[in-house]
């Protein structure tokens, strides 16, 4: 159970970082565009930004596993 427990959280802080990074990238694309007007950098910050939502959803899916093996591990106790 603590294997388990242990490899839900790094893949929740994997996801995390994902979604941080794809969301700064998204950002900075998004910036850049409204600097020079270029459709395909519009293109690339909503294709992150997607792309983030994506693992966002998956994150939560995670983070619900994990409270669920958490509360599991807690009543064994």
């Amino acid at each position: 159970m603590n294997d388990e427990i242990h490899e839900l959280k790094n893949k929740k802080r994997c996801l995390q970082n994902d979604v941080d990074a794809m969301t700064a990238s998204a950002d900075e694309y998004a910036e850049k565009a409204e600097k020079t007007h270029q459709l395909t950098r519009i293109a690339k910050s909503n294709s992150f930004r997607r792309s983030a939502k994506e693992k966002t959803s998956e994150l939560k899916a995670v983070d619900e596993q994990l409270d669920a093996k958490l509360q599991q591990l807690k009543n064994c106790a």
